[in-house]
């Protein structure tokens, strides 16, 4: 069933600029809060409204709590319908496609701006910035602020960025108040958006879905999944497959971020990933020039088949990339 020209009714004073959706799903509507997309024609950009639903009688008994957002050009919060806008996929790009501490810190300025243009993902991604080196390279110099990005993803949860629902859930600061608050349904509607992004080939989506595998988090996008595990170890035996086969996706893509968590997978024993397969991965990013691999890689033919000659070559290259910790590798 859907809610028509019911809903439509609810909104008042809306700029005539703005069309409305001629139908709105009310099968998960009850109790929640729900996202209502509208079009504004004149910027091609999707708005949010937040509408949050009563108990239905007749499609008549809708609570009006309403959080109409202003339309200025300075406040319309975006949300890309399942893409990213071109500035956050640039910034991206810079960021954490390329190992450059001068495009990192230009793709840093576009987030920075975007962000307060009200882009929800550009918020994500400058809040992903300020979490130290498990998110984002440290030869960039971005400062570490863990409050201000928590403050961060918490806005960009609200303004209806599913990959900020993701990186909140990893970074354990999407408490149940942001939850009631974010216009999604659920958390596997949030999830299932991503996936829709990574399954279209967007390498960073295919990392964050290898990590909700590969942290645990699918347990609670999914309870009634996570039943089935009487311990950790039968989740990991389930999860870490499919982690390992989005991570390889997004090393293919070119991201590399999702590499150290791979390797735990490898070395676990609880998946077939045969050994040629983990290494040729490796060297293929290594080869694209991560400055962390680099060394990695060269610490792996050193410790691995004694190749000191190639392995030098590898840390030299690391040193090169910035990355100075290969500098006592290329010492010794």
């Amino acid at each position: 069933p859907t809610v028509c020209a019911g809903a439509c009714r609810v909104f008042t004073d809306i700029p005539k600029n703005i069309v409305l959706p001629q139908s709105a799903e009310a099968g998960r509507c009850c109790n929640a809060v729900t996202a209502v997309k509208i079009r504004l024609q004149t910027c091609r950009i999707t708005a949010l409204e937040f509408v949050k639903w009563g108990e239905f009688s007749n499609f008549v008994n809708i609570e009006r709590h309403i959080y109409l957002l202003q339309y200025t050009n300075a406040d319309i919060h975006t949300r890309m319908n399942g893409r990213y806008s071109t500035e956050v996929a640039r910034a991206i790009q810079k960021i954490w496609l390329g190992h450059s501490p001068r495009q990192m810190r230009e793709g840093y300025e576009i987030l920075r701006t975007a962000s307060e243009a009200g882009d929800a993902d550009a918020i994500c991604y400058f809040a992903r910035c300020h979490l130290g080196k498990s998110y984002v390279w440290s030869g960039a110099g971005f400062p570490v602020d863990e409050a201000l990005a928590a403050r961060l993803l918490e806005k960009a949860v609200k303004l209806g960025s599913a990959s900020a629902v993701l990186c909140a859930l990893c970074s354990g600061s999407l408490s149940d108040d942001v939850c009631e608050e974010m216009p999604f349904g659920s958390l596997r509607e949030a999830y299932d958006e991503v996936l829709g992004q990574a399954e279209d080939g967007d390498a960073f989506c295919l990392y964050m879905i290898g990590n909700v595998m590969f942290w645990g988090d699918y347990r609670r996008i999914d309870p009634e999944k996570a039943g089935e595990f009487a311990i950790e170890t039968d989740y990991k035996r389930y999860a870490y497959p499919i982690a390992a086969d989005y991570y390889q996706q997004s090393f293919e893509a070119g991201l590399s971020y999702g590499f150290p968590n791979y390797r735990l997978i490898y070395q676990s024993g609880l998946t077939d990933m045969d050994r040629s397969v983990f290494e040729e991965h490796m060297e293929m990013l290594a080869d694209n020039g991560d400055p962390i691999l680099c060394n990695d890689y060269g610490r792996w033919l050193e410790e691995e088949y004694d190749d000191g000659i190639h392995a030098f070559e590898y840390y030299r290259r690391a040193v090169e990339l910035g990355n100075q910790r290969s500098a006592y590798e290329v010492g010794s």
